[in-house]
């Protein structure tokens, strides 16, 4: 599937943190090569709030099929428009949204509407989720995605071709999180439908349904030759939409901290 590479360009690395969402909802690289770009951040005593727009003269198009993604295609000249708002309820809670759209020159658009969350349960406990929902409107243009465009997903109901459909599609991650000197969770489940589709953001799969937990204990010895001890487990299971199962780990991890020379020793 398509990769991931980090925005090292300084205009979008400014004040990229108001951006960032558990789902990569705007991923700035999607912003290939602008002609125009414009970008206000703000901050009131309870809120911030980012406003990006842009003109991109290459566009990627990115057709998620499951478990793997087509070739990332070059649509030509879009225009971007990405809001995100953050509203603080006390110190480490918070309410956010974010709407994201993209207009392509072959008449096809791509949106997304967003809400998330984070609250603080208390010093060691916190929730935090995000939903989403997306709006595609393909473009007429299906020689583009060449002999890739009979594929069919979500059901057979629409096709990989670009020529013109419309449909919705929804996303959304639930996590639990403990964190502290020595027990530290996370519990998440998230998933995401087989017609979502991001065109500024970064998912290259869909069409999944996933669990997963994590826990690790650090145990710090007094007198030792071992600074910390840290058993951890990790566990994940994934599910297809209509109830296939795709994937299934167990893992069991043992890091070590030696005093001396500060030697790290990791087992899996």
């Amino acid at each position: 599937y398509a990769l991931y590479f980090e925005e090292r360009r300084p205009f979008f690395q400014e004040g990229s943190d108001i951006f960032a969402t558990l789902f990569n909802s705007f991923y700035t690289r999607t912003v290939n090569d602008p002609s125009f770009a414009s970008k206000v951040t703000g901050r009131l005593p309870k809120a911030r709030f980012g406003l990006l727009s842009a003109v991109d003269d290459n566009s990627p198009y990115l057709i998620p099929m499951g478990q793997f993604s087509l070739p990332t295609l070059n649509t030509g000249r879009s225009v971007v428009n990405v809001f995100r708002g953050v509203y603080s309820l006390s110190a480490s809670s918070q309410v956010g949204m974010m709407l994201t759209d993209r207009r392509f020159r072959h008449d096809g658009a791509g949106s997304i509407m967003s809400g998330d969350y984070v609250v603080q349960l208390s010093r060691s406990w916190a929730i935090d989720g995000q939903y989403l929902l997306s709006y595609t409107r393909e473009m007429d243009a299906p020689t583009l995605v060449g002999p890739y465009g009979a594929l069919k997903f979500d059901h057979d109901k629409h096709t990989a071709g670009l020529d013109g459909e419309t449909y919705w599609g929804t996303a959304f991650i639930q996590r639990l999180l403990r964190s502290g000197n020595h027990l530290n969770i996370l519990v998440n489940y998230n998933q995401i439908s087989p017609s979502y589709r991001t065109h500024t953001g970064y998912d290259p799969i869909n069409n999944h349904r996933t669990g997963e937990a994590y826990t690790s204990y650090t145990i710090r010895p007094q007198k030792s030759v071992f600074e910390t001890i840290t058993p951890s487990t990790y566990i994940l299971r994934r599910w297809s939409f209509d109830g296939s199962r795709l994937n299934a780990w167990n893992q069991f991890n043992l890091e070590t901290n030696l005093r001396a020379a500060q030697t790290y020793v990791g087992l899996t």
